[in-house]
C-alpha cells in the first residue's frame, strides 16, 4: 500500500513540475510492451467417416434395419442417410421423417421439397453413401 500512495505522490509532484514549466521539460513516455507467447492453432475437428461401401454395402437391407427414432436410415433418389439427428429439428414435425425411416423416402421428399435448394442442401449433411444391390 505505501508503494502504491508513493506512486501516486510521484505522479502529482511531476504533474505540477511540467505544468509549472510548460515546454521546458519533458518527460519519457513509458509504454509497456506486452509479450504473449501465441497459442498453438487447434487442430480441426475430424468429420466422421461414412461407413464404407464394401462388403455389403448400404444395401435396402440395411437401410430396412434403421427404421425408428433410435436410428432413422432413409433412401432419397439412390443415396442412404442417416437422419436420426434432423428428426427433432425438422420444420414439418417429426412424423414427416419418422414417416420415411427404413424405407425409400424419395417420393415423400421430392413431394414435399422438390426443387427446392435449401431442404437438399441440409440433406447432404447426413449423407452415408450410394444404395447399392
Amino acid at each position: 500500500m505505501k508503494k502504491f500512495l508513493w506512486l501516486i505522490v510521484g505522479l502529482i509532484v511531476l504533474g505540477i513540475i511540467a505544468l509549472a514549466t510548460p515546454g521546458k521539460l519533458t518527460l519519457p513516455i513509458l509504454i509497456p510492451i506486452a509479450t504473449t507467447t501465441p497459442s498453438p492453432t487447434p487442430s480441426p475437428t475430424p468429420i466422421p467417416t461414412p461407413p464404407s461401401n464394401s462388403g455389403p454395402g448400404l444395401t435396402a437391407a440395411v437401410v430396412a434395419k434403421h427404421n425408428n427414432a433410435a436410428s432413422c436410415y432413409t433412401i432419397i433418389s439412390n443415396k442412404v442417410y442417416d437422419l436420426t439427428d434432423w428428426i427433432n429439428q425438422h420444420p414439418g414435425g417429426e412424423g414427416a421423417i419418422l414417416s420415411i425411416c427404413g424405407i425409400d423416402g424419395t417420393n415423400a421428399f421430392n413431394d414435399q421439397h422438390g426443387g427446392q435448394g435449401r431442404p437438399e442442401r441440409i440433406l447432404q449433411n447426413f449423407y452415408l453413401g450410394n444404395l447399392t444391390n
